[in-house]
């Protein structure tokens, strides 16, 4: 079972590869979670101000990241690798820099 950081991790990374995405093309991009769980992570990260969403029709919800995830995705363009963990670390990770 991912927890509630690594599916975070997953969703945004869906929406950095595609933004602009309907929540359910989201869901689809990460067939190895829940719809209940994209739905979850997305709103953990719109209310920590990573993630808008705006509606686009009747239960329709487009997902794109917020300018707070822009800019900051900006000063971490570079991947690098965390040497405690031995891991990849994105533009967005969680305490990445």
């Amino acid at each position: 079972m991912l927890t509630h950081h690594e599916t975070d991790d997953r969703v945004l990374e869906v929406i950095v590869r595609s933004p602009d995405r309907m929540l359910d093309e989201v869901a689809l991009e990460c067939p190895d979670l829940t719809w209940n769980q994209v739905f979850i992570a997305i709103d953990r990260l719109s209310r920590e101000g990573m993630l808008l969403l705006t509606p686009n029709g009747r239960g329709l919800y487009t997902v794109r990241l917020s300018n707070q995830a822009l800019h900051q995705a900006g000063h971490l363009l570079t991947v690098e690798t965390h040497p405690s963990q031995g891991r990849r670390r994105g533009p967005l990770d969680k305490g990445a820099g």
